[in-house]
């Protein structure tokens, strides 16, 4: 029977960071990388405490979900839209 993951299974921010994959894209903050890999880190802490997870994913892994995170931060939010609201308050 395999053992259930528990969270001490799951790596430290400061292992997360001291990947490679880190080196592909020195334009990010570190910051920016610290939040990415809490965040990754903290999806894990919710999947374990619900019972979804049968094992914790290899850190090479975690640390690609987390670079992800981190880029896909760095895309504009911003769309353009078309403010109509003058039309339906004044017709």
């Amino acid at each position: 029977m395999a053992s259930v993951p528990s969270f001490r299974d799951l790596p430290s921010v400061d292992r997360l960071l001291a990947q490679s994959c880190w080196s592909q894209v020195p334009e990010l903050r570190a910051g920016l990388r610290r939040d990415a890999c809490r965040q990754v880190l903290e999806a894990l802490r919710r999947r374990l405490r619900a019972g979804e997870l049968e094992r914790v994913p290899p850190i090479e892994e975690l640390a690609g979900a987390a670079l992800r995170e981190a880029q896909s931060s760095l895309q504009p939010t911003l769309r353009r839209v078309v403010n109509a609201t003058g039309v339906v308050l004044h017709t």
